[in-house]
């Protein structure tokens, strides 16, 4: 069974997310999943935002929700560490996650 149809709520995921209509820019993300893969082969996701230039260190953007589709998963990631800074909540993982975000 491919590794990616295991994909569970409160996954972290390594994701393509395309720029324009003709899917010939792609950005690269960290989101958190929020659903399991659905009949259509999507997931809901909350994005996340790197917080440090080396990407290791993400937060929530609680608005930022969306769906991705299963193709466009590239790994799930793992487990980050939960950083706590006053009320702020931080996810950091132990290597850079490669991302390009706009």
């Amino acid at each position: 069974m491919d590794v990616l149809k295991q994909v569970s709520v409160g996954d972290f995921l390594h994701v393509n997310v395309y720029t324009s209509a003709n899917k010939k820019k792609i950005s690269f993300y960290v989101c958190k999943a929020l659903s399991d893969i659905d009949e259509d082969g999507e997931v809901k996701v909350v994005f996340l935002r790197a917080v440090t230039k080396d990407a290791k260190r993400f937060r929530i953007e609680e608005t930022d929700i969306s769906y991705v589709d299963y193709e466009d998963i590239i790994t799930i990631l793992p487990t980050p560490a939960i950083v706590k800074r006053g009320h702020r909540i931080y996810y950091e993982f132990k290597t850079a996650i490669n991302i390009f975000e706009k």
